[in-house]
């Protein structure tokens, strides 16, 4: 009897090891995931085809890190018309040739497989196959129906004259994905048979399952922070579905201060940092969705006052509007009671003896800085009547006669302008 006892348990416990490498997913398991593979942005200077390596550049190659692309046979791929609504054509002389594009399958699930396309009216047949992670050989996984998609062959030969898009195909196979295998799997877009060249336009893919979506991508972003006030970190990002970052479809989102010393600037859990001293402060920021996360980090300064000024102040030293009778008016005309000031942004100060004289009567110059010697100026006051660290830019007009200038903006202590 204890041998029989004995004998129970230890099959037991073989079936129970057993159990973990079976993998069961639930329908109820995964995401959305779709696959933007229509750039549509295509910068060909000026030539109505690009090569493959301008349209798998360095612009396209990691999308949102959902798809990456892979290889292809010879003579596979060309670029469509600049300004289509197609972004690429799979375009082969010969059947056998494929594209293949590696997908992101970062969560386990059962998914539906559907492939949005466009085609041109030429002969030709077609199949999509789904390779996993260990299946490395892509000949190989073509050889094998296992991983092939549709049933049916794709027939582009819809007789449609010119590139047109055609009805979303929704693909046979469901797709399994478990703990195990999820990760880099590899979309091969398959010739199989033609009569005339092979012209079809990948547009996207998508996997669905019964959740919704989880993020890909983020960035992490943030105004500097005035000593002693706070600003908000903000989020964008892509979402698995297509769509744009939302906080809504996450389960949470972590801030934290990198190095765990918040003794520039702390962050509380809701993404507000407060600036505590004059510097930087590195940022965390991780976002969950089931079991997957993604993460970014940000740099935040710091500063007594504001480096990106809240405000703009224009000064328009080009009153236009010359009220003289005569062709050139003088100094005092110019610099008279009129524009003295300027609705409290600017004022006349002094000048050298002889830097300025005024300028033809009607012409889109006010005034001319004419000086016959070196070391000749003008000084105009200006009114900045809020804290910042300010861009300083300049519009002016020029003579062809030889000159250099240089500006200078001297703070209200500096009293002596020499």
């Amino acid at each position: 009897m204890k041998k029989r006892i004995i004998s129970l348990a230890l099959a037991l416990c073989m079936i129970i090891a057993l159990l973990p490498s079976i993998p069961l997913v639930s329908a109820d398991n995964g995401y959305t995931f779709f696959y933007d593979l229509n750039p549509k942005k295509i910068t060909s200077d000026g030539n109505p085809y690009v090569y493959d390596k301008e349209l798998f550049g360095s612009e396209y190659t990691q999308t949102h890190n959902m798809w990456e692309y892979l290889s292809k046979t010879t003579g596979a791929v060309r670029g469509y018309p600049v300004g289509s609504k197609f972004g690429w054509q799979i375009s082969s002389s010969k059947a056998g040739t494929y594209v293949a594009i590696e997908l992101n399958i970062p969560e386990a699930g059962e998914y539906t497989a559907t492939y949005n396309y466009g085609a041109h009216k030429v002969g030709a047949l077609g199949s999509l196959y789904l390779l996993p992670p260990s299946v490395t050989d892509i000949a190989a996984g073509i050889a094998d129906d296992t991983y092939k998609l549709n049933s049916d062959n794709i027939d582009y030969d819809q007789g449609v004259a010119g590139a047109t898009e055609m009805p979303l195909l929704t693909l046979d196979k469901k797709v399994t994905v478990t703990d195990q295998t999820k990760g880099k799997w590899k979309l091969i877009i398959y010739c199989v048979d033609k009569v005339r060249n092979w012209a079809m336009y990948p547009i996207s893919f998508t996997l669905s399952s019964g959740n919704g979506a989880i993020p890909m991508d983020i960035s992490a972003d943030c105004n500097e922070v005035i000593l002693g006030e706070s600003e908000e970190i903000t989020l964008s990002g892509y979402m698995s579905d297509g769509t744009g970052f939302a906080a809504s479809k996450v389960d949470s989102i972590v801030y934290t201060v990198k190095d765990g010393n918040p003794d520039v600037a702390s962050v509380d859990a809701n993404g507000k940092v407060k600036g505590i001293k004059t510097g930087t402060e590195v940022i965390t920021v991780t976002v969950t969705a089931g079991t997957h996360t993604v993460s970014d980090e940000v740099t935040v300064v710091v500063d007594d006052i504001v480096t990106n000024g809240n405000y703009t102040f224009k000064y328009d030293f080009n009153p236009k509007k010359i009220t003289a009778a005569t062709p050139a008016v003088n100094e005092t005309a110019l610099f008279g009671s009129e524009y003295a000031q300027t609705y409290n942004m600017w004022q006349y100060l002094t000048k050298t003896t002889g830097a300025v004289r005024g300028y033809a009567f009607g012409t889109q110059y006010g005034w001319q800085i004419s000086s016959n010697a070196s070391g000749n100026y003008v000084a105009v006051e200006l009114n900045i009547p809020e804290a910042g660290k300010y861009t300083a830019t300049y519009i002016y007009g020029a003579h062809t006669v030889g000159a250099t200038g240089d500006l200078y903006l001297l703070p209200p202590s500096v009293t002596d302008i020499a």
